[in-house]
């Protein structure tokens, strides 16, 4: 008679396709005049099913429950919705008008990061050790072929003419299957956080050398995806590792440097070579005799057009400071800032580059400190699952400082809904069944 797989199989199975859909993305495109698209992650598409599965689990008493370390976990999240929605009524109030960005984007968005931290509560809450180890193998096991497979077709065409005639790899700079290399950049470094953490505290998901080959081969990733974020938010990934681990931390640095001096090396040779990690900006030398001022200087005007994201960045930021100004404490709506750029700039408008910054703009103070107390409930509760030798406590540290990570790159760019970092949360800050069996009243 034909058996089917036990319930632990399929388990596995739906971990090691969880890790692989969170690391791929894709972009939709609607005609709203304020939003350009929809990023949806892969992962996005098995949300409902499992939380219809969870649920039914659930009401039959067949799953756990979460515990968390946060108090109030589904208040808290359930609050910050109630904080947007009633942003997004504000703008009406304002502007007699609804933001399509906030009603396609930020209030849906709020709802599902919200489920993805409850889906990493569950896991945690009901999955045994193996499942875990399972999730996360096939997480760095697929982030790192990809890194591999990207970095080695990029480095044969920096120095081989052949990607005219085989282009190996088509765009630059590195997105990965994330479609934005700040996304990608973000979750490099949590993937990279995650997997040290693991081998310093000596639990055995990947062999320490292929921890040693990542160590060495994020300096090459970080120089080609030309993320500047990524750069200090990597500072941050080793302060964190050096504060848990100590010396331990002394091997996996000793391979960055060398994974450093090894990539200035091989540009050194061919620096011409780094042009290729912003081809788009190659018309400068083009566009140089066509100035519509002659009396302008040349370098005047190829700085500003290298650098011309970062002046429109600028400009966003100085509005938004007049809006903060404006109404510092209820905000000016959600969406209000394209509406106020729009105003002042006509057709151009763009994303608050920054986190706070746009929580303090469309939210007001209320919003920003509200947020800001949920993430240092997250951090105290992540610093205090941190204590142990097992892969709950190595999974904390890490998650802590994957959270540093995220704090920079959140604060040069909006990234607050980026889904891996609010699953990992709500895995990490769950707690697990084994020690929840061992101490019921936690």
């Amino acid at each position: 008679m034909l058996r089917l797989p036990s319930h632990s199989f399929w388990i596995g199975c739906f971990c090691f396709f969880l890790a692989i859909a969170l690391q791929i993305q894709t972009t939709f495109f609607y005609s709203f005049e304020a939003y350009k698209g929809l990023r949806l992650c892969l992962a996005d598409l098995i949300i409902p099913v499992a939380g219809i599965f969870i649920g039914i689990s659930l009401l039959r008493g067949k799953s756990r429950w979460p515990l968390w370390r946060v108090p109030y976990a589904y208040g808290w999240l359930g609050g910050l919705l109630i904080i947007l929605i009633a942003a997004q009524v504000h703008t009406y109030l304002l502007y007699d008008q609804w933001s399509f960005w906030g009603l396609t984007n930020k209030i849906p968005g709020m709802v599902l990061i919200s489920a993805y931290f409850c889906l990493g509560g569950w896991l945690a809450a009901n999955l045994s050790p193996p499942h875990l180890i399972i999730f996360f193998r096939g997480l760095f096991v697929f982030f790192i072929g990809l890194m591999v497979c990207e970095l080695t077709a990029l480095l044969w065409q920096n120095f081989y003419n052949y990607n005219y005639l085989i282009p190996l790899w088509p765009d630059y700079p590195l997105k990965g299957l994330m479609d934005n290399r700040n996304v990608y950049a973000l979750f490099a470094l949590i993937a990279s956080g995650l997997l040290f953490s693991f081998t310093l505290s000596g639990i055995k998901i990947m062999p320490r050398a292929v921890s040693y080959a990542v160590a060495m081969m994020l300096p090459y990733f970080l120089v080609e995806i030309g993320s500047r974020a990524s750069f200090i938010a990597a500072i941050v990934l080793i302060i964190g590792l050096f504060g848990f681990y100590r010396l331990r931390t002394l091997p996996l640095l000793g391979y960055m440097m060398a994974g450093a001096m090894i990539i200035s090396a091989i540009y050194y040779t061919v620096p011409e070579r780094l042009l290729l990690l912003h081809h788009n900006q190659l018309d400068i030398i083009e566009r140089i005799d066509d100035l519509s001022d002659p009396d302008q200087e040349v370098t005047e005007v190829a700085s500003t057009m290298a650098y011309q994201g970062d002046n429109f960045r600028l400009q966003v930021l100085k509005i938004s400071k007049d809006m903060i100004m404006e109404r510092p404490v209820f905000g000016s709506g959600l969406g209000s800032s394209f509406i106020v750029q729009k105003e002042v700039r006509g057709s151009r408008y763009d994303v608050i580059e920054s986190t706070p910054i746009w929580l303090w703009v469309e939210t007001g103070l209320i919003g920003l400190l509200a947020f800001g107390a949920f993430y240092y409930l997250c951090a105290a509760g992540l610093w205090a699952g941190t204590k142990g030798d097992d892969i709950y406590a190595a999974l904390n540290r890490g998650a802590l400082i994957a959270l540093g990570v995220f704090t920079v790159m959140t604060c040069l760019h909006e990234m607050m809904y980026t889904r891996q970092i609010w699953f990992l949360l709500g895995l990490a800050l769950a707690v697990p069944i084994v020690r929840a069996k061992t101490h019921p009243g936690v």
